[in-house]
């Protein structure tokens, strides 16, 4: 059986520490075979609203460029 997660979130959630590649070198050592990262999505909101738990909408494509295989 293969051993995934598709689970973890980089510091762009704003709750979670460490950078993309860590996150990959930890999951090698510990023997998974997949690594998803899910992140919360940025979002635009119709009026000043601002989530403290999703990614800003700044921070996103350099996510896309870092964890997109």
């Amino acid at each position: 059986m293969k051993q995934t997660n598709f689970h973890t979130h980089t510091s762009r959630c704003h709750h979670a520490f460490g950078n993309d590649e860590e996150f990959v070198r930890t999951a090698i050592q510990n023997g998974f075979e997949v690594l998803g990262f899910s992140d919360h999505a940025c979002w635009k909101y119709d009026s000043d609203f601002v989530a403290h738990m999703r990614m800003k909408l700044d921070e996103f494509d350099d996510y896309k460029d870092s964890i997109y295989i």
